[in-house]
C-alpha cells in the first residue's frame, strides 16, 4: 500500500512540475508581447495570422532602411482559452500532489518532500 502511494505521489509530482512550468513560460510571453503593443500601438502587429497587414506595411518591414514595425509571430501569443487551459492544468496538478501526499502514510511522509507550489 505505501509502495503504492509513494508511486503515486511520484507522479503526481512530476505531473504538477510541468504544469508549472506551463504556467511559468505562459506568464512571461504574454507579458513581453503586451509590453511591446503598450509601447507603441502604432507599430505593433502579428505576423502570420490574417486579417494580414496592408501590402504597403509587409514591403516596408522587408526594407532595411524603414523604421519597422514590432511584427510579433502569431503563435507566440496565447490564447485566452491556452492561457485558461494552463491555470488550470496547474490548480487540477496541485490538487492531485496535495492528495496524493495526504495519502501516504503519515509515519512515512518524512521520506520524501512535501510538495510545494510557487505563488
Amino acid at each position: 500500500m505505501a509502495d503504492d502511494a509513494f508511486s503515486n505521489y511520484v507522479r503526481a509530482r512530476a505531473a504538477f512540475a510541468r504544469a508549472e512550468q506551463d504556467l511559468d513560460r505562459a506568464a512571461p510571453r504574454v507579458h513581453d508581447i503586451a509590453r511591446k503593443f503598450a509601447q507603441d500601438p502604432r507599430r505593433f502587429g502579428f505576423a502570420r495570422i490574417a486579417p494580414a497587414l496592408p501590402a504597403d506595411v509587409l514591403a516596408a518591414v522587408r526594407s532595411p532602411s524603414f523604421d519597422r514595425p514590432d511584427m510579433v509571430p502569431a503563435h507566440d501569443w496565447p490564447s485566452a482559452a491556452e492561457i485558461q487551459q494552463a491555470v488550470v492544468s496547474w490548480r487540477g496538478a496541485r490538487a492531485a500532489v496535495e492528495a496524493a501526499y495526504r495519502a501516504i502514510p503519515k509515519a512515512q511522509r518524512d521520506a520524501v518532500a512535501p510538495p510545494q507550489a510557487r505563488g
